[in-house]
């Protein structure tokens, strides 16, 4: 860990507040426009390298399939006591049919999800190979993917009765930025986007990856002043209330207007076993946080637990309400 951080490092909020934070995210309505997809798996374990080309040759063991995209980011805010209420569209396949029977199984309405007829669901599928008890290493990736079709549009109700909006844009054109800036939202709202994030002005928060932000700023990042300094010009460009920062290893970094930048170290002892989906699982906890009328610092807090807890899952996953009581109740 970096010492010389020219950020203050941001203290710790009393045990008594997460807890009281977290029992506050019972019930919160998040309304969740997003980019869905669902994401699939395949493990196998080497058997040999192949006569035909210099690859291994895997026996598969196991195959599975879960929410992906902004689709998980609505199963964490589900995992963690929240309401969520999707908006988006799936294609008129077996993907998409899987999905709304999934949400439909874990109680999450899918009244305004689309299915558009002709359109594929986007679908990302990883193949791991590794032993039984040992690490397993994802090999190869391969997208299924396609921007919504030109003239489908999503858009929210601006006056809908929520506690938050969650914005999770992957890129595939569910969400308009345009749209969003002309209802003005009554709610909230959070903004994680993969390649759109100067587009979303006005916002209460965005979420940026390192890499988002540093895409977003036009600039690199190598050290915390550097991110800083992205931070500052996405701030300074958005007019939005609060930037969160997820940097993996080196934590988060909170930055809001007319304060100083706050560092919160990642937690935990580093164990990391995939960092897939991680950023989800920090925007569902941090939007909960925010929803709930805790200010940015607990609730930021609050997501880089959620989010050290996630990472140490393999594959696309949530982490609940639960988990996260024991972890705080055990570590702080």
């Amino acid at each position: 860990m970096n010492t010389t951080r020219s950020s203050r490092e941001a203290g710790r909020p009393p045990k008594r507040e997460l807890l009281e934070m977290l029992r506050a995210f019972a019930g919160r309505r998040i309304l969740v426009w997003a980019d869905l997809g669902v994401d699939r798996y395949l493990w196998g374990a080497p058997k040999r390298v192949s006569r035909e080309a210099p690859v291994l040759i895997l026996g598969v063991r196991k195959e599975w399939w879960v929410p992906g995209g902004g689709a998980n980011a609505v199963m964490n805010l589900r995992a963690m006591g929240g309401r969520p209420l999707p908006l988006g569209a799936v294609g008129d396949d077996e993907d998409g049919a899987r999905l709304l029977e999934c949400f439909r199984g874990c109680g999450i309405p899918v009244g305004h999800i689309r299915k558009v007829k002709g359109y594929r669901t986007v679908s990302k599928t990883r193949v791991l190979a590794g032993p039984e008890t040992g690490v397993k290493q994802q090999v190869v990736r391969y997208d299924r993917e396609e921007p919504l079709p030109e003239g489908v549009r999503i858009v929210p109700d601006g006056g809908a009765k929520a506690d938050a909006l969650v914005v999770s844009d992957y890129g595939y054109h569910t969400v308009d930025p345009a749209a969003l800036r002309k209802i003005r939202p009554s709610m909230p709202v959070v903004v994680d986007s993969r390649f759109r994030l100067l587009e979303f002005p006005g916002v209460a928060a965005v979420t940026p990856n390192e890499e988002e932000a540093a895409f977003a700023a036009g600039t690199s990042i190598g050290c915390d002043a550097d991110a800083e300094s992205a931070g500052r010009k996405i701030l300074g460009a958005l007019k939005a209330g609060t930037l969160l920062m997820t940097r993996g290893s080196r934590g988060i970094l909170l930055m809001e207007p007319k304060r100083a930048p706050r560092a919160i170290p990642a937690h935990g002892d580093g164990e990391v076993a995939d960092t897939t989906g991680a950023g989800d699982t920090v925007l569902a906890a941090f939007t909960l946080g925010l929803a709930s009328g805790f200010p940015p610092g607990h609730a930021a807090f609050l997501a880089n637990i959620a989010g050290a807890l996630k990472v140490r899952k393999l594959g696309t996953a949530t982490v609940s309400a639960e988990e996260l009581r024991r972890e705080i109740e055990a570590s702080l």
